[in-house]
């Protein structure tokens, strides 16, 4: 009788799926880089963890574990990633962004090919398996161009042509849903054309503004990366592919913060758009960190463009483009210190915050470099 109940407890168990290579997977062997992060990721997954495991063993007995740690690895700065991606997703965009790389006919600048080709995570969109159609579909339209340059304005006029641009803000969707939609936002258009730029093997990321200066909401476009460096492309746009300064003209020439998005990070792009000023932040009269933030009055709000932690010793420094702006300074158990300054181009302001006596002061302006 106990020899009948284990082999249909054994039976259920092979009846239910459960395959003993997940259920014994363990990380010795894989690259050292990844171990702590893919460990990281697979205990948040919870129950997706084998789709997770699935994905790193497949893609190991196919010869792409690197790819797998890689993807997988990045999950670890958002929840919902791990807890939703499927083997199937993660392994097309795996064997279609490799297809691309050997299919296309220009060269991928060495060191790029994971963050900016291999990448699925975009910007805030869901992970969805949008690599085999976006490459079916584009790469026909680009196969016989002689550069990389010219597959990017390929992309750049089909996206002006068939994508209709929204003034109104709509809500993060999947990518192959706006392709169908033929409609989107600016965060949209940008999500979608990196989607088809990498599908194509082209290096390519989201650039924003968190708020304008004088201007409402945010604004997206494209960098690529060309001939060494990245470029912007403006998906709604192709006449001013390249042009540093579009950004700029229609904004006023205020623009505070642009940031490029390979994934989570955040890379600082504001030089290359913007003429910057400096702001150098002393603290006295306190004993521990602090919060140092920038503030853009936007929306109706203050809202915060950067933001440091830093010790109370350190002189922290800011690079923003013109125009005006809210200084805090905070920490903890002290009541929050505030200075509105105006920066200029080429021009250093500091600023002092005393802890002690709860005031806040513009010490100096000085005309300088950029």
């Amino acid at each position: 009788m106990r020899i009948a109940m284990i082999s249909l407890l054994f039976l259920v168990f092979l009846g239910i799926g459960v395959d003993p290579l997940l259920a014994n997977f363990d990380l010795e062997g894989f690259p050292e880089p990844y171990r702590r992060q893919l460990t990281e990721v697979l205990d948040q997954a919870g129950g997706n963890r084998d789709q997770l495991v699935k994905t790193l063993t497949v893609a190991n007995s196919q010869g792409y574990l690197e790819a797998a740690c890689f993807l997988i690895s990045q999950m670890k700065e958002n929840d919902l990633d791990a807890l939703q991606a499927d083997s199937h997703t993660l392994l097309e965009h795996i064997e279609y962004a490799y297809k691309a790389k050997e299919s296309v006919p220009y060269s991928l600048p060495e060191g790029l090919f994971f963050d900016y080709v291999l990448n699925f995570k975009i910007f805030s969109e869901p992970v969805t398996a949008w690599r085999r159609q976006l490459f079916e579909t584009f790469y026909p339209l680009i196969k016989d161009v002689n550069s990389l340059k010219e597959a990017a304005l390929v992309i750049n006029r089909w996206m002006a042509e068939n994508i209709k641009l929204l003034g109104s803000q709509m809500v993060a969707a999947p990518v192959l849903h706006i392709l169908k939609a033929g409609i989107a936002d600016k965060e949209q258009l940008s999500t979608l054309t990196v989607a088809v730029l990498r599908s194509v093997a082209i290096p390519s990321r989201v650039a924003y503004t968190n708020y304008g200066v004088q201007q409402e909401g945010r604004e997206f476009w494209v960098e690529v990366y060309i001939q060494d460096r990245w470029i912007p492309l403006y998906p709604d746009d192709p006449e001013n592919f390249g042009d540093f300064s579009k950004v700029a003209r229609e904004h006023h020439h205020n623009l505070a913060k642009v940031f490029a998005r390979p994934c989570f990070l955040k890379i600082d792009r504001t030089s290359e758009y913007a003429e910057l000023g400096e702001i150098l932040v002393r603290i006295s009269g306190v004993d521990q960190p602090v919060s140092v933030a920038v503030h853009i009055f936007n929306s109706g709000f203050w809202l915060p463009a950067v933001e440091k932690q830093a010790d109370s010793q350190d002189l922290i420094q800011f690079k923003m483009g013109k125009g005006k702006y809210l200084l805090t300074v905070g920490a903890e158990n002290q009541k929050a210190l505030l200075q509105k300054i105006t920066v200029n181009q080429s021009e250093t302001i500091q600023c002092y915050f005393n802890f002690a006596t709860n005031k806040s002061e513009m010490l100096e302006k000085r005309r300088g470099e950029k």
